[in-house]
């Protein structure tokens, strides 16, 4: 155990000396000597801030270090890929609202088209591509007023088609969870699972079963969250004598 323990250290030693060192010598050669204005100080606090200096250096050539790593094992697609995913995860539980769609709403959009796109029928109005700005604009505006349901940016470049955004409109928007879906259907739930979404507290007031005598006796129920005691009402369980004190 211990000849591992003492090789584990001197492998981690080794890279951190493999990469700090070239760091250490490259950052000697730029600044050198402390800076001059730090002459009146003691030579220890000249120290201090070269260090600290370095420091800084070092955290900043780190960064700049794993940055290029990371880039490197990504290709170009899978990068792109990986950055639209990362736009779409950083949406999740963000305050929207629900959005169920209308059964009419091709027809609607459809309907936009034709006031907003010039000069177009009926089917070619669906694969029209929206490469103009201008009536791109006007487009995806008159559909947002239209039924009341936004584009977030980070789906705005997939809107490159009118058929593109008839599958955007025909997708219900729940603001649901899971967890509050499970609750609320608990028979889908297995037959050995339940699930119990808010807690249960005692209060001598409303438990009358048993005279209102709790299982725990001379014990408080203390509600300290300002938001649940919105919710959930606490008592003080204690003697009256020891309430005096």
């Amino acid at each position: 155990m211990n000849s591992l323990l003492a090789y584990s250290f001197t492998k981690l030693s080794t890279i951190t000396r493999s990469f700090v060192s070239p760091l250490v010598r490259c950052y000697a050669t730029q600044v050198g000597k402390p800076p001059r204005h730090t002459d009146k100080y003691p030579p220890k606090y000249r120290m201090r801030i070269y260090n600290r200096r370095l420091r800084n250096h070092i955290r900043k050539e780190k960064k700049q270090y794993e940055k290029e790593v990371e880039e490197s094992f990504l290709p170009p697609q899978q990068k792109i890929e990986f950055n639209l995913q990362s736009l779409a995860t950083r949406g999740f539980l963000r305050s929207t609202k629900p959005y169920t769609p209308p059964n009419d709403v091709s027809e609607k959009i459809l309907n936009i088209a034709r006031l907003t796109i010039e000069h177009k029928d009926d089917n070619q109005l669906i694969n029209f591509a929206l490469t103009d700005p201008d009536t791109r604009f006007h487009f995806l505006s008159s559909c947002v007023t239209e039924l009341h349901h936004d584009i977030p940016n980070s789906q705005l470049h997939e809107m490159t088609s009118v058929s593109a955004v008839i599958d955007y409109y025909q997708l219900p928007v729940s603001t649901v969870n899971s967890y509050d879906k499970m609750c609320d259907t608990p028979e889908s739930l297995p037959p050995n699972l339940h699930m119990q979404k808010e807690p249960i507290r005692f209060h001598p007031e409303t438990d009358t079963m048993f005279g209102g005598i709790s299982a725990f006796p001379e014990h408080s129920v203390i509600v300290s969250g300002l938001k649940s005691k919105k919710k959930f009402k606490g008592f003080d369980g204690r003697p009256p004598a020891s309430k005096l004190y």
